[in-house]
């Protein structure tokens, strides 16, 4: 099984976040800086096509989203909760680990963590 797996740093920008959620030909979204919806603070999910995996708990600014799409033949997939804060969500699927991590220089909170885990 093949799965397409594709990475943006949206800017925080709406157009740039609702068209890479327009794609068809994707299975997988790693988006840093997506256009959050300010008065929920949660990620859009443009027409229920996508599930959107993010730290729900965290009281910081959401900077890492993945995307599934809802329709996909993925097999099990679980969210590593050690692995997923603000700035990074981890997933496992099967025995692939995937890390989205937004990564600012020199002030991303939770870099170190992301990083350290695998060295």
């Amino acid at each position: 099984m093949i799965i397409k797996v594709l990475q943006l740093n949206c800017q925080k920008k709406e157009v740039s976040t609702r068209s890479i959620l327009n794609r068809k030909d994707a299975d997988i979204l790693l988006l840093q800086e997506p256009y959050i919806i300010s008065k929920t603070k949660i990620p859009i999910t443009q027409d229920n096509r996508w599930i959107a995996i993010y730290d729900e708990s965290s009281t910081e600014k959401i900077r890492a989203v993945t995307y599934i799409k809802k329709h996909t033949r993925i097999p099990s997939m679980t969210t590593v909760s050690k692995w997923t804060n603000s700035d990074m969500v981890g997933i496992e699927i099967g025995q692939v680990t995937l890390l989205n991590i937004y990564n600012q220089k020199n002030n991303c909170p939770h870099h170190e963590e992301g990083v350290l885990t695998f060295y």
